[in-house]
């Protein structure tokens, strides 16, 4: 058996692939996160246009980019990888790393499970995930630096709370028949902790995209919104990536 540790960040999340041999029950670790401010103007707060929402599938076209929403849903558990470990060498190539599940990775006494590796929203917690996937490719006339920012999402619920923090996100790249490993792509300073507890710290975008590019940006995030909104079954939820509302069900 493995012993499953788990980190508090806002929230309690359990990790299967940070479990190391043992057969104790689940220990508890804190992080703690300090913030940094940082000034950035991105296309949303440049965009003053009142855009209608759109849905999961759809296409966007903005001044930079191109991108569609491929997958969006409220989860508590996000996928790794399968298989006998979940080293880096492992999950970095796997096609089904940072997807939303509804697999169990722990049983019901907290042990991990064989076969299946993933991070979780512990039972006890007041949050969930929201897990976003989309794809991207730049249109942009001149070298764009803030690509990660324009990028970082924000949920309105009910037309009254908004959430744009604890959200961390992975991506890969497609040219043609070239498809390179996944990496981090953006992270905001309460979930930088998080990711290198989970030990997904896989090396980073540089934030940076120069124009005519042929490379296609896959992108599979999450952002952390309280677990009362999955529970209401009367929700109305937009996620805004690059000021483009997407209505979430």
């Amino acid at each position: 058996m493995k012993k499953l540790f788990t980190i508090f960040i806002s929230a309690v999340i359990a990790l299967s692939i940070c479990a190391c041999g043992g057969g104790a029950k689940p220990t508890e670790t804190t992080v703690e996160v300090s913030t940094t401010m940082e000034e950035t103007t991105t296309e949303e707060e440049t965009n003053e246009e009142i855009i209608p929402p759109k849905k999961v599938g759809d296409t966007a076209e903005t001044e930079f980019y191109r991108f569609t929403l491929k997958d969006a849903k409220l989860s508590d558990n996000i996928l790794v990888c399968y298989g006998d470990n979940a080293k880096k060498s492992t999950f970095v190539n796997a096609e089904e790393f940072f997807t939303a599940t509804d697999e169990a990775f722990v049983d019901e006494e907290g042990y991990v499970i064989e076969g299946i590796h993933g991070f979780n929203q512990n039972k006890e917690s007041d949050n969930t995930f929201l897990y976003y996937a989309f794809d991207f490719e730049y249109i942009g006339k001149e070298q764009r630096t803030s690509v990660k920012y324009d990028f970082a999402p924000r949920v309105v619920y009910n037309s009254e709370y908004t959430f744009d923090s604890d959200y961390f996100s992975m991506y890969r790249t497609r040219n043609n028949s070239k498809v390179s490993t996944w990496a981090n792509f953006d992270s905001d300073s309460e979930a930088t902790a998080t990711v290198k507890a989970l030990g997904l710290e896989i090396g980073y975008f540089n934030g940076s995209i120069k124009p005519l590019s042929d490379d296609i940006y896959e992108v599979r995030g999450v952002i952390q919104i309280p677990k009362k909104i999955k529970e209401d079954s009367n929700r109305e939820l937009i996620l805004y990536l690059c000021g483009v509302p997407y209505e979430i069900h």
